[in-house]
Protein backbone atom coordinates (compact mmCIF):
# COMPACT_ATOMS: atom_id res chain seq x y z
CA UNK A 1 0.00 0.00 0.00
CA UNK A 2 1.36 3.44 -0.92
CA UNK A 3 2.58 5.65 1.94
CA UNK A 4 2.08 8.76 -0.18
CA UNK A 5 -1.69 8.86 -0.15
CA UNK A 6 -3.20 12.32 -0.52
CA UNK A 7 -5.75 13.66 1.97
CA UNK A 8 -7.84 16.72 1.19
CA UNK A 9 -9.90 18.66 3.72
CA UNK A 10 -12.27 21.23 2.24
CA UNK A 11 -14.57 23.82 3.78
CA UNK A 12 -17.07 25.39 1.40
CA UNK A 13 -18.14 28.81 2.69
CA UNK A 14 -20.52 31.34 1.22
CA UNK A 15 -17.78 33.33 -0.51
CA UNK A 16 -14.70 31.14 -0.07
CA UNK A 17 -13.41 27.65 -0.68
CA UNK A 18 -10.77 26.75 1.91
CA UNK A 19 -8.53 23.73 1.27
CA UNK A 20 -6.12 21.90 3.57
CA UNK A 21 -4.06 19.13 2.02
CA UNK A 22 -1.56 16.64 3.38
CA UNK A 23 0.43 13.60 2.36
CA UNK A 24 0.09 10.54 4.56
CA UNK A 25 2.65 10.43 7.41
CA UNK A 26 3.65 14.07 6.87
CA UNK A 27 2.86 16.63 9.55
CA UNK A 28 2.68 19.75 7.40
CA UNK A 29 -0.56 20.84 5.75
CA UNK A 30 -0.80 22.95 2.62
CA UNK A 31 -3.58 25.52 3.10
CA UNK A 32 -5.11 27.74 0.46
CA UNK A 33 -8.20 29.93 0.21
CA UNK A 34 -10.09 30.70 -3.00
CA UNK A 35 -12.62 33.50 -3.41
CA UNK A 36 -15.96 32.36 -4.83
CA UNK A 37 -18.73 34.12 -6.66
CA UNK A 38 -22.04 34.16 -4.80
CA UNK A 39 -23.87 31.87 -7.23
CA UNK A 40 -21.01 29.45 -7.83
CA UNK A 41 -21.93 25.98 -9.05
CA UNK A 42 -20.45 22.61 -8.21
CA UNK A 43 -18.54 22.38 -11.50
CA UNK A 44 -16.60 25.51 -10.60
CA UNK A 45 -15.59 24.09 -7.23
CA UNK A 46 -14.55 20.80 -8.83
CA UNK A 47 -12.38 22.71 -11.30
CA UNK A 48 -10.70 24.74 -8.53
CA UNK A 49 -9.97 21.65 -6.44
CA UNK A 50 -8.52 19.68 -9.33
CA UNK A 51 -6.34 22.57 -10.52
CA UNK A 52 -5.07 23.08 -6.98
CA UNK A 53 -4.16 19.40 -6.60
CA UNK A 54 -2.52 19.22 -10.01
CA UNK A 55 -0.39 22.29 -9.31
CA UNK A 56 0.75 20.94 -5.95
CA UNK A 57 0.78 17.17 -6.33
CA UNK A 58 0.62 16.45 -10.07
CA UNK A 59 -2.63 14.50 -9.84
CA UNK A 60 -6.14 15.81 -9.34
CA UNK A 61 -7.95 13.12 -7.35
CA UNK A 62 -7.24 12.73 -3.61
CA UNK A 63 -7.23 9.37 -1.87
CA UNK A 64 -9.44 10.81 0.88
CA UNK A 65 -11.81 13.77 0.66
CA UNK A 66 -13.38 15.14 3.85
CA UNK A 67 -15.43 18.29 3.49
CA UNK A 68 -17.92 20.57 5.23
CA UNK A 69 -20.52 22.67 3.46
CA UNK A 70 -22.79 24.41 5.95
CA UNK A 71 -23.00 27.47 3.68
CA UNK A 72 -23.61 25.46 0.52
CA UNK A 73 -26.54 23.34 -0.73
CA UNK A 74 -26.09 19.66 0.13
CA UNK A 75 -27.40 18.64 -3.31
CA UNK A 76 -24.49 20.45 -4.95
CA UNK A 77 -22.05 18.85 -2.51
CA UNK A 78 -23.28 15.43 -3.56
CA UNK A 79 -22.50 16.43 -7.15
CA UNK A 80 -18.90 17.08 -6.10
CA UNK A 81 -18.78 13.65 -4.45
CA UNK A 82 -20.15 12.02 -7.59
CA UNK A 83 -17.55 13.70 -9.79
CA UNK A 84 -14.65 12.43 -7.69
CA UNK A 85 -16.14 8.95 -7.43
CA UNK A 86 -16.32 8.84 -11.21
CA UNK A 87 -12.62 9.70 -11.24
CA UNK A 88 -11.82 6.71 -9.04
CA UNK A 89 -12.25 7.91 -5.46
CA UNK A 90 -14.08 5.19 -3.55
CA UNK A 91 -17.14 5.99 -1.48
CA UNK A 92 -15.33 4.94 1.72
CA UNK A 93 -12.80 7.69 1.03
CA UNK A 94 -15.39 10.50 1.11
CA UNK A 95 -16.82 12.00 4.29
CA UNK A 96 -19.09 14.94 5.01
CA UNK A 97 -18.62 16.63 8.40
CA UNK A 98 -20.43 19.47 10.12
CA UNK A 99 -18.44 22.43 11.41
CA UNK A 100 -19.11 21.12 14.90
CA UNK A 101 -17.35 17.84 14.15
CA UNK A 102 -14.59 19.57 12.18
CA UNK A 103 -13.96 21.75 15.24
CA UNK A 104 -13.67 18.68 17.47
CA UNK A 105 -11.19 16.91 15.19
CA UNK A 106 -9.08 20.06 14.90
CA UNK A 107 -8.96 20.68 18.65
CA UNK A 108 -8.17 17.09 19.59
CA UNK A 109 -5.11 17.07 17.33
CA UNK A 110 -3.57 20.02 19.19
CA UNK A 111 -1.27 19.80 22.21
CA UNK A 112 -2.99 18.39 25.27
CA UNK A 113 -2.48 21.62 27.21
CA UNK A 114 -4.73 23.42 24.74
CA UNK A 115 -7.73 21.21 25.50
CA UNK A 116 -7.08 20.35 29.14
CA UNK A 117 -10.24 22.27 30.01
CA UNK A 118 -13.14 23.63 27.97
CA UNK A 119 -12.37 24.94 24.48
CA UNK A 120 -14.42 27.66 22.79
CA UNK A 121 -14.56 28.42 19.08
CA UNK A 122 -16.04 31.53 17.48
CA UNK A 123 -16.94 31.52 13.78
CA UNK A 124 -17.81 34.95 12.36
CA UNK A 125 -18.54 35.55 8.69
CA UNK A 126 -19.17 39.28 9.11
CA UNK A 127 -22.92 38.86 9.44
CA UNK A 128 -23.55 36.07 11.93
CA UNK A 129 -21.61 34.73 14.90
CA UNK A 130 -21.60 31.05 15.89
CA UNK A 131 -20.05 29.73 19.10
CA UNK A 132 -18.80 26.17 19.63
CA UNK A 133 -18.08 24.66 23.03
CA UNK A 134 -16.10 21.45 23.63
CA UNK A 135 -16.09 20.37 27.26
CA UNK A 136 -15.73 17.45 29.69
CA UNK A 137 -18.99 16.63 31.53
CA UNK A 138 -16.97 14.47 33.95
CA UNK A 139 -13.79 16.33 34.90
CA UNK A 140 -12.10 13.07 35.90
CA UNK A 141 -12.73 11.40 32.54
CA UNK A 142 -10.82 13.13 29.76
CA UNK A 143 -11.88 10.50 27.22
CA UNK A 144 -15.52 11.60 27.05
CA UNK A 145 -16.54 15.02 25.80
CA UNK A 146 -19.60 16.90 24.71
CA UNK A 147 -20.09 19.67 22.21
CA UNK A 148 -22.53 22.52 22.00
CA UNK A 149 -23.25 24.86 19.14
CA UNK A 150 -25.00 28.19 19.55
CA UNK A 151 -25.86 30.61 16.77
CA UNK A 152 -25.55 34.08 18.29
CA UNK A 153 -27.45 35.60 15.37
CA UNK A 154 -27.07 39.00 13.73
CA UNK A 155 -23.66 40.30 14.68
CA UNK A 156 -22.31 42.55 12.00
CA UNK A 157 -20.10 45.49 11.25
CA UNK A 158 -22.61 47.96 9.82
CA UNK A 159 -19.99 50.34 8.47
CA UNK A 160 -16.27 50.90 8.08
CA UNK A 161 -16.07 53.91 10.39
CA UNK A 162 -13.98 53.83 13.55
CA UNK A 163 -17.13 54.29 15.62
CA UNK A 164 -18.78 51.21 14.11
CA UNK A 165 -15.65 49.14 14.70
CA UNK A 166 -15.62 50.23 18.33
CA UNK A 167 -19.29 49.25 18.72
CA UNK A 168 -18.60 45.79 17.28
CA UNK A 169 -15.52 45.41 19.47
CA UNK A 170 -17.49 46.27 22.61
CA UNK A 171 -20.32 43.96 21.62
CA UNK A 172 -17.97 41.02 21.13
CA UNK A 173 -16.10 41.85 24.35
CA UNK A 174 -19.38 41.72 26.28
CA UNK A 175 -20.35 38.42 24.63
CA UNK A 176 -16.93 36.92 25.36
CA UNK A 177 -17.14 37.91 29.03
CA UNK A 178 -20.48 36.13 29.38
CA UNK A 179 -19.32 32.93 27.67
CA UNK A 180 -15.81 32.71 29.12
CA UNK A 181 -16.68 33.58 32.72
CA UNK A 182 -18.84 30.48 33.22
CA UNK A 183 -15.98 27.96 33.49
CA UNK A 184 -12.28 27.40 33.05
CA UNK A 185 -11.45 27.77 29.35
CA UNK A 186 -8.06 26.61 28.10
CA UNK A 187 -8.18 27.98 24.59
CA UNK A 188 -10.25 30.12 22.24
CA UNK A 189 -10.14 29.63 18.48
CA UNK A 190 -11.33 32.39 16.15
CA UNK A 191 -12.15 31.72 12.52
CA UNK A 192 -14.07 33.43 9.73
CA UNK A 193 -13.53 36.49 7.55
CA UNK A 194 -15.53 38.64 9.97
CA UNK A 195 -12.53 38.74 12.29
CA UNK A 196 -10.44 40.47 9.62
CA UNK A 197 -10.05 44.23 9.77
CA UNK A 198 -8.16 44.71 13.05
CA UNK A 199 -11.26 45.87 14.92
CA UNK A 200 -10.62 43.64 17.96
CA UNK A 201 -9.12 45.65 20.81
CA UNK A 202 -11.14 45.30 24.02
CA UNK A 203 -12.51 41.92 22.97
CA UNK A 204 -9.03 40.50 22.37
CA UNK A 205 -7.96 41.50 25.88
CA UNK A 206 -10.98 39.68 27.30
CA UNK A 207 -10.31 36.55 25.26
CA UNK A 208 -6.58 36.41 26.09
CA UNK A 209 -7.05 37.00 29.82
CA UNK A 210 -5.63 33.80 31.31
CA UNK A 211 -6.07 31.64 28.23
CA UNK A 212 -4.56 30.98 24.81
CA UNK A 213 -6.16 32.31 21.64
CA UNK A 214 -5.57 31.49 17.97
CA UNK A 215 -6.93 32.92 14.75
CA UNK A 216 -7.01 31.33 11.30
CA UNK A 217 -9.29 30.78 8.33
CA UNK A 218 -8.49 27.10 7.90
CA UNK A 219 -9.79 25.69 11.21
CA UNK A 220 -12.61 23.62 9.69
CA UNK A 221 -10.70 22.51 6.59
CA UNK A 222 -7.76 21.45 8.78
CA UNK A 223 -10.12 19.58 11.11
CA UNK A 224 -11.47 17.78 8.06
CA UNK A 225 -7.94 16.96 6.93
CA UNK A 226 -7.05 15.59 10.37
CA UNK A 227 -10.09 13.32 10.18
CA UNK A 228 -9.03 12.22 6.71
CA UNK A 229 -5.61 11.28 8.12
CA UNK A 230 -7.37 9.06 10.66
CA UNK A 231 -9.34 7.38 7.88
CA UNK A 232 -6.14 6.90 5.92
CA UNK A 233 -4.46 5.15 8.86
CA UNK A 234 -7.64 3.23 9.67
CA UNK A 235 -7.25 4.67 13.17
CA UNK A 236 -9.96 5.24 15.76
CA UNK A 237 -10.29 8.05 18.25
CA UNK A 238 -9.27 7.24 21.81
CA UNK A 239 -12.02 9.60 22.93
CA UNK A 240 -15.79 9.80 22.59
CA UNK A 241 -17.57 13.00 21.67
CA UNK A 242 -21.27 13.33 22.35
CA UNK A 243 -23.02 15.74 20.04
CA UNK A 244 -26.53 15.94 18.61
CA UNK A 245 -25.35 14.40 15.34
CA UNK A 246 -22.45 12.05 16.08
CA UNK A 247 -23.00 8.29 16.11
CA UNK A 248 -21.03 6.65 18.94
CA UNK A 249 -21.85 3.05 17.98
CA UNK A 250 -20.49 0.94 15.17
CA UNK A 251 -22.79 -1.68 13.73
CA UNK A 252 -22.06 -5.06 12.23
CA UNK A 253 -22.74 -8.77 12.17
CA UNK A 254 -20.83 -11.74 13.52
CA UNK A 255 -19.04 -13.77 10.88
CA UNK A 256 -21.22 -16.76 9.96
CA UNK A 257 -18.20 -19.04 9.74
CA UNK A 258 -16.41 -18.45 13.05
CA UNK A 259 -19.23 -16.74 14.90
CA UNK A 260 -16.55 -14.63 16.58
CA UNK A 261 -15.24 -12.16 14.01
CA UNK A 262 -17.12 -8.87 13.81
CA UNK A 263 -17.94 -7.70 10.29
CA UNK A 264 -18.66 -3.94 10.37
CA UNK A 265 -21.55 -2.29 8.55
CA UNK A 266 -21.31 1.31 9.81
CA UNK A 267 -18.56 3.03 11.79
CA UNK A 268 -18.70 5.22 14.88
CA UNK A 269 -17.56 8.82 15.18
CA UNK A 270 -19.29 10.19 12.08
CA UNK A 271 -22.45 12.28 11.62
CA UNK A 272 -25.62 10.20 11.55
CA UNK A 273 -26.43 11.36 8.02
CA UNK A 274 -23.23 9.67 6.83
CA UNK A 275 -23.85 6.48 8.82
CA UNK A 276 -25.15 4.03 6.25
CA UNK A 277 -23.71 0.73 5.10
CA UNK A 278 -24.52 -2.75 3.81
CA UNK A 279 -23.06 -6.22 4.02
CA UNK A 280 -23.94 -9.55 2.42
CA UNK A 281 -24.18 -12.54 4.76
CA UNK A 282 -24.84 -16.25 4.36
CA UNK A 283 -27.76 -17.50 6.42
CA UNK A 284 -26.62 -19.78 9.23
CA UNK A 285 -30.12 -20.32 10.56
CA UNK A 286 -33.59 -19.18 9.65
CA UNK A 287 -36.00 -17.04 11.58
CA UNK A 288 -33.97 -13.95 12.39
CA UNK A 289 -31.01 -11.78 11.46
CA UNK A 290 -28.95 -10.34 14.32
CA UNK A 291 -27.24 -6.96 14.04
CA UNK A 292 -24.77 -5.98 16.76
CA UNK A 293 -24.18 -2.37 17.85
CA UNK A 294 -20.95 -1.75 19.81
CA UNK A 295 -20.27 1.45 21.75
CA UNK A 296 -16.93 2.82 20.54
CA UNK A 297 -15.68 3.67 24.04
CA UNK A 298 -17.37 1.39 26.57
CA UNK A 299 -17.60 -1.59 24.17
CA UNK A 300 -21.10 -2.30 25.47
CA UNK A 301 -23.18 -4.25 22.96
CA UNK A 302 -26.79 -4.00 21.89
CA UNK A 303 -28.24 -6.68 19.62
CA UNK A 304 -31.17 -5.94 17.33
CA UNK A 305 -32.91 -8.97 15.81
CA UNK A 306 -34.92 -8.70 12.61
CA UNK A 307 -37.72 -11.23 12.17
CA UNK A 308 -37.25 -12.98 8.81
CA UNK A 309 -39.48 -15.96 9.51
CA UNK A 310 -41.43 -15.13 6.36
CA UNK A 311 -38.65 -16.62 4.24
CA UNK A 312 -39.10 -20.18 2.95
CA UNK A 313 -37.26 -22.98 4.78
CA UNK A 314 -33.81 -23.59 3.27
CA UNK A 315 -30.89 -25.91 4.00
CA UNK A 316 -28.16 -24.38 6.14
CA UNK A 317 -25.89 -21.91 4.30
CA UNK A 318 -28.03 -21.82 1.16
CA UNK A 319 -29.47 -18.36 1.65
CA UNK A 320 -27.89 -14.96 1.18
CA UNK A 321 -29.07 -11.72 2.76
CA UNK A 322 -28.11 -8.10 2.24
CA UNK A 323 -28.30 -6.27 5.56
CA UNK A 324 -28.37 -2.47 5.49
CA UNK A 325 -28.13 -0.15 8.49
CA UNK A 326 -29.10 3.49 8.08
CA UNK A 327 -29.31 6.06 10.88
CA UNK A 328 -32.07 8.69 11.03
CA UNK A 329 -30.47 10.54 13.96
CA UNK A 330 -27.53 9.76 16.22
CA UNK A 331 -29.44 7.10 18.18
CA UNK A 332 -32.16 5.84 15.85
CA UNK A 333 -32.32 4.23 12.49
CA UNK A 334 -33.67 1.48 10.27
CA UNK A 335 -32.35 -2.00 9.53
CA UNK A 336 -33.27 -3.45 6.14
CA UNK A 337 -32.84 -7.13 5.28
CA UNK A 338 -33.16 -8.15 1.62
CA UNK A 339 -33.39 -11.78 0.55
CA UNK A 340 -30.89 -12.47 -2.24
CA UNK A 341 -31.41 -16.23 -2.51
CA UNK A 342 -28.56 -18.52 -3.44
CA UNK A 343 -28.54 -19.03 -7.18
CA UNK A 344 -30.36 -22.09 -8.51
CA UNK A 345 -30.26 -23.78 -5.09
CA UNK A 346 -32.50 -21.17 -3.47
CA UNK A 347 -34.05 -18.63 -5.85
CA UNK A 348 -34.55 -15.20 -4.33
CA UNK A 349 -37.97 -14.23 -3.05
CA UNK A 350 -37.14 -10.50 -3.25
CA UNK A 351 -38.71 -10.16 0.20
CA UNK A 352 -37.58 -7.17 2.26
CA UNK A 353 -37.80 -6.96 6.06
CA UNK A 354 -37.53 -3.76 8.10
CA UNK A 355 -36.91 -2.95 11.73
CA UNK A 356 -36.53 0.42 13.42
CA UNK A 357 -33.99 0.59 16.25
CA UNK A 358 -33.14 2.93 19.10
CA UNK A 359 -29.78 2.76 20.85
CA UNK A 360 -29.60 3.25 24.60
Amino acid sequence: MSSNRLILGADIREHHLILSCAIENQKEFVNETFALEKNRDADELIRIIKEFLESRYEHNVPDYLVYSCEDYPLSKCRKIEKAFRQDGLGRSGIRLLSHENSFVHYVMQQKEELHRHTVIGFDFDGKEMTAYRLYYPNKKNKKEMKTEKKVIGAFSLTGETEENRMVLDQKFADLSKIILSKEVVSTVFLTGTGFDGKWMQKSLKVICDGRRAFFGQNLFSSGNCFYGMMLCRNAKEDYTVQSPETVVYESGVMDSGSGESFVPITVAGIPWYEAKGSVDVIMERGGRADIVFVHSQTKEKQVESVDISGLPARPRKTGRLTITVEFTDNQRGVITVLDKGFGAFSPTTHLVFFKEFKLL
